[in-house]
């Protein structure tokens, strides 16, 4: 599917699915081939529904520079939530801010899978999956999360319940609380792999919670 003549996607599915029982959104290749953003793209999607089947992979959009948002607020009460968003082709982008602020809030257990998604380019990662697992008792993120941006601040801040491995090709000049109450719960874990360039891996950890399950891994080769 081509959505033209789109120059930003703003906003364009929000609100698809709210206060359903058991939604499925099924929209894998998709073009927008003008779109310069897609910022707050699927906002509020299924809000309040109980579970959650995202399948979004292939999107192809050439000329847009930011994700900021997209995923803001999905799916505010729920037992379960598995997103798939992998493939996705955005040569130009920059900035994943807030990409699944304040998402899964009250979800139990959700499964994110973002392979073949390049974030080679992106310099902002603040706020990325900040509180988007605040309430989850299990926050899978399937595959490796690639970091080369040089701000990461309040990356994963209040993602209690997350089990990621994230592994840091830069050297992040802001970092402040990027592991704040970070991996909280009964079995859940960080593990934080860093490159030779990464000086301050240990000023980046220590950015957690006392508590936090946040933990250094190894040097990437």
């Amino acid at each position: 599917i081509t959505l033209a003549p789109f120059f930003g996607a703003a906003y364009m599915f929000e609100g698809i699915g709210r206060g359903g029982r058991n939604v499925v959104i099924n929209m894998n290749n998709i073009r927008y081939p003008n779109a310069t953003n897609l910022n707050s793209i699927f906002y509020n999607t299924a809000y309040g529904s109980l579970n959650l089947t995202m399948n979004i992979s292939n999107i192809y959009a050439p000329l847009a520079t930011s994700i900021e948002n997209a995923f803001f607020s999905t799916l505010g009460n729920g037992a379960k939530v598995n997103i798939n968003i992998d493939n996705w082709n955005i040569p130009l982008l920059t900035s994943t801010k807030g990409m699944f602020g304040s998402a899964f809030s009250k979800a139990k257990t959700v499964n994110l899978k973002m392979n073949n998604f390049d974030l080679s380019d992106v310099t902002d990662m603040s706020e990325m999956f900040i509180q988007s697992g605040s309430y989850p008792e299990e926050f899978n993120i399937v595959n490796d999360l690639d970091v080369y941006a040089t701000n990461i601040s309040n990356m994963f801040d209040g993602n209690r319940g997350v089990k990621a491995t994230v592994n840091i090709h830069s050297n992040p000049t802001t970092y402040t609380n990027a592991f704040y109450k970070t991996s909280m719960l009964t079995g859940s874990k960080t593990t934080v792999n860093y490159s030779s360039t990464t000086t301050n891996i240990d000023d980046i950890i220590a950015t957690k919670d006392e508590d936090s399950n946040v933990v250094k891994g190894s040097q990437l080769n």
